[in-house]
């Protein structure tokens, strides 16, 4: 078997001045507390800054695909955390990290969301295509979208749950991070755009709320993945330290299980929620009808 050498301490943990980009540098004091991982709002803020700024230089330089480039950018500049992360889950703060690396995903999301609701509509298409044609959101808005029962999101959600692990096991901290970050945009990028396109059709609010009942079934869909990649980064880490390999079973069953319940609220919680939004909205305009309140 062929394996690299151990990682070295100072590879997880490397000093304030030589964080990934020189933006991560400035933002990080170099004293003894740098060692520890800043809270969850910090995390967040700087997954959401080094995304931002990656989206803006990308959308300046007047690239192909930016959204995709940006991705690459905020997934480099955010490297270093994901390595304090992944030591942070190899110290028995499995749960710890999962919710770090999750603030992560929250800012990148944030970020492109940002971003889809700010730029044109045909920038938008031009420059988050990526994230559209893996949605399959070709027209249409939140209200028109149909929701698959059970079985199918959970076997869709199994297979993406197997490829983040794949890539984080290879890839280690930095595939877990990317993976995530993937996920992050797509749904941050596709989220806005359909609730965009329900504001400019006059359903606004409607799939406002909609939207929202949508977030808890997401937020569950991300923590499954944020558990699954790193547990194959840290699978992957055992390797290369020729350490014994400790099969991630409790990692993955408690993310497949995370996925389950994922799959059961989002093929009850929105479908149930815009019958109700319909039916209201019928009942409405009946009443309108009646009252001969054409324009209520």
């Amino acid at each position: 078997m062929i394996a690299g050498p151990p990682s070295r301490t100072e590879d997880l943990e490397p000093p304030g001045h030589d964080r990934t980009t020189t933006l991560a540098a400035l933002l990080t004091s170099n004293s003894a507390r740098d060692r520890d991982l800043p809270g969850l709002r910090w995390l967040f803020f700087e997954a959401a800054l080094f995304t931002g700024v990656s989206l803006v230089v990308s959308q300046g330089l007047g690239l192909e695909q930016p959204g995709v480039i940006a991705l690459f950018l905020a997934a480099g500049a955010l490297g270093s955390r994901a390595k304090e992360i992944l030591h942070l889950s190899e110290t028995a703060a499995e749960s710890r990290a999962s919710t770090q690396l999750l603030a992560l995903f929250a800012g990148i999301s944030l970020a492109y969301a940002g971003a889809a609701a700010t730029l044109p509509a045909p920038e938008v298409a031009r420059s988050f295509a990526f994230a559209l044609e893996a949605a399959d959101v070709d027209g249409g808005h939140l209200l028109e979208r149909a929701f698959p029962g059970v079985a199918p999101v959970f076997g869709h959600n199994l297979v993406v749950l197997a490829t983040v692990m794949v890539l984080s096991f290879v890839y280690r901290s930095f595939g877990a991070l990317l993976a995530v970050a993937w996920n992050a945009a797509v749904w941050g990028t596709v989220l806005t755009v359909l609730l965009r396109r329900a504001v400019d059709a006059g359903d606004g609010a409607t799939a406002l709320v909609l939207g929202l009942a949508i977030l808890p079934h997401l937020g569950l869909e991300a923590y499954g993945y944020v558990v699954g990649g790193l547990a194959g980064a840290r699978l992957g880490r055992q390797l290369t330290r020729r350490t014994r390999l400790a099969l991630p079973f409790r990692a993955a069953g408690t993310a497949a299980a995370t996925l389950l319940l994922a799959a059961i609220v989002e093929a009850t919680v929105p479908p149930t929620l815009r019958g109700w939004l319909d039916d209201s909205t019928s009942t409405r305009a009946v009443r309108c009808m009646e009252a001969e309140r054409w324009t209520c």
